[in-house]
Parts: C-alpha cells; structure tokens; sequence
C-alpha cells in the first residue's frame, strides 16, 4: 500500500523546525501507523502516511521519496 502524500504541500513551504508524530493502532491482531510531518511554527500539517503490515520497511520508502 502506497501512503498518501501531499507534495504539493512540500513544495511550497520550507519549515525551520519540523516533528514527527506517530500515532499507532491495533485492531485484532492487524496493526496500522500513521506518521505526520508538523511544522512547529504554525502547527501545519506537512505530511500524513499510513501504513499497514510491515511499516518499518513502507517506512524507509516513505523517506527515500
């Protein structure tokens, strides 16, 4: 599953200080994760990928992007 960027986004703003927020979740015995690129400044969104099975390796992809 591919995550779903917002490149637009990245393009036209150029943060200083940028977080990275991970929120994790579990249903069964499937777990998902949603990572968040936020600038501190503005408390703007950048960035959201979800990701589901194997995130660490989706992860890697995520950020070779």
């Amino acid at each position: 599953m591919r995550p779903i960027r917002t490149r637009s986004v990245l393009r036209t703003t150029k943060p200083a200080w940028v977080e990275i927020d991970k929120i994790t979740a579990r249903t069964d015995s499937d777990r998902y994760w949603i990572f968040t690129a936020i600038e501190l400044e503005t408390n703007f969104s950048l960035d959201v990928a979800f990701f589901g099975g194997e995130a660490p390796i989706q992860l890697l992809r995520f950020c070779m992007d």
